[in-house]
């Protein structure tokens, strides 16, 4: 195992600017690494058939994060949950609190999770650590809108955009679906102040096109 204070320096503060990544092949200089369950690269879409998709591969939790801390910035992930569309699907802000003696698992991680879930019809601004909270894990709903349930857009293959942007005290998400509709959700919060950006989800088959991660001096949405 790594010691310690080699992971810390690959845990750097990034300079403000706009990445984008896609899929379609692991490569270790992204960064991105497995904090809980598992992950394939390179994998198609069940619903639509397209590849250069990430996927989870575990039946429970998956997160993915990228090992850099920043403070303001948003995360935009497009894809799908898995393919009942129904299990939750995640991005998060200011991941922080690993263990360095496990590190990159991280499933005792604190952040700020954007989820939407239609098993419970929501878009959800979370806070705490991001395990299950059925599994006694911490967690505190900051602001949550329903999501209506819908059959055509759980079986349709069109992508979803889930958007998260932390700046300052205040933080938001946005889902926006094919059908052209959007729900937002924000709150103000100072528990953690900076950490990495990460997306996941629950169940296996959940896929991401791309993640985009852009700086964010000033809180805003998407145009």
């Amino acid at each position: 195992m790594a010691r310690p204070g080699l992971w810390v320096f690959w845990l750097h503060l990034t300079a403000a600017r706009v990445s984008d990544y896609t899929f379609c092949e692991r490569k270790l200089s992204d960064g991105w690494a497995t904090a809980v369950g598992s992950f394939a690269f390179g994998a198609s879409d069940a619903a639509s058939g397209a590849g250069c998709r990430l996927e989870s591969g575990d039946y429970d939790l998956n997160v993915l994060w990228l090992l850099e801390s920043r403070t303001n910035y948003s995360v935009t992930a497009v894809g799908r949950p898995e393919i009942s569309g129904e299990l939750p699907w995640s991005v998060y802000l200011r991941i922080g609190g690993y263990d360095e003696w496990n590190f990159p698992e991280c499933f005792d991680c604190v952040a700020y999770a954007c989820t939407v879930d239609l098993v419970e019809g929501a878009l959800s601004l979370i806070k705490g650590e991001i395990g299950k909270p059925g599994d006694g894990n911490a967690r505190e709903t900051l602001a949550a809108t329903a999501v209506p349930y819908s059959s055509a857009l759980l079986q349709g293959a069109a992508l979803w955009e889930l958007y998260g942007v932390a700046a300052g005290s205040r933080v938001g998400c946005e889902l926006a679906l094919a059908d052209g509709s959007r729900y937002r959700v924000d709150a103000e919060d100072v528990d953690y102040g900076s950490g990495g950006p990460g997306v996941g989800a629950l169940g296996e088959r959940a896929t991401w096109r791309n993640v985009t991660v852009a700086a964010a001096p000033a809180f805003g949405w998407p145009a």
